[in-house]
């Protein structure tokens, strides 16, 4: 509950105190942190770049095999001049080879590569839900940052309509000589600097939307 109290002196019946109560309650919320939360999940550049280097580790570690390179086929062309080997006649000679090559390593080294490259995976997969978790902080910090100061925003149009109601009435008793004009000045100059306060929160929002 917050109170506004301006004593208002005058004569007779007019002689016053003014008092207005305004009971604030918490103002909507233009947005929700759950559905800003779900959106820098699927939509922040960062988190995504992160994402991908992940998956891309996953399949990585996923495809490693135990032996160190893909088969190699090799097909060459051979010609000699006349075949040595004890023939009935003696011929040029040509023939096409045919090869398959596997480099075979250590079966420790096949495992070790695999370890490798699955630490790798998930060394990107806990800096994902670093990154994650930072964005995620930074949201919500921003998101009540704006809720306060929506808070505040509702609290000083509140007060302002009040406000105005007191300059409304001030000036009446002015005008029939019921309070001082040094009075109503006041009044209207508090008017002005909660106006200029209430710019000022706006322009807080703009900044953190």
């Amino acid at each position: 509950m917050y109170f506004f109290h301006y004593s208002i002196p005058g004569k007779g019946l007019f002689g016053a105190c003014l008092w207005i109560v305004i009971s604030v309650s918490a103002p909507v919320h233009p947005l929700n942190l759950k559905e800003l939360l779900l959106d820098a999940d699927k939509n922040s550049p960062v988190l995504r770049a992160q994402q991908f280097k992940t998956l891309s580790n996953e399949s990585a570690a996923q495809s490693e095999s135990y032996l160190k390179d893909n088969p190699v086929l090799g097909i060459s062309h051979s010609n000699v001049p006349l075949s040595y080997w004890p023939s009935l006649n003696n011929h040029a000679m040509s023939g096409v080879e045919v090869s398959l090559t596997q480099t075979i390593a250590f079966p420790w080294e096949g495992a070790s590569r695999k370890k490798q490259k699955y630490q790798a995976y998930l060394s990107q997969k806990q800096l994902q839900g670093e990154v994650r978790a930072s964005l995620h902080l930074a949201i919500k910090n921003n998101y009540h940052e704006l809720f306060f100061l929506y808070k505040k925003q509702h609290l000083m149009h509140e007060s302002k309509k009040s406000l105005n109601d007191i300059v409304t009435q001030a000036r009446a008793l002015v005008s029939v000589d019921k309070m001082s004009s040094s009075q109503l000045l006041k009044l209207e100059a508090d008017n002005t600097i909660l106006e200029s306060e209430i710019l000022e929160i706006e322009a807080m929002i703009q900044k953190k939307q």
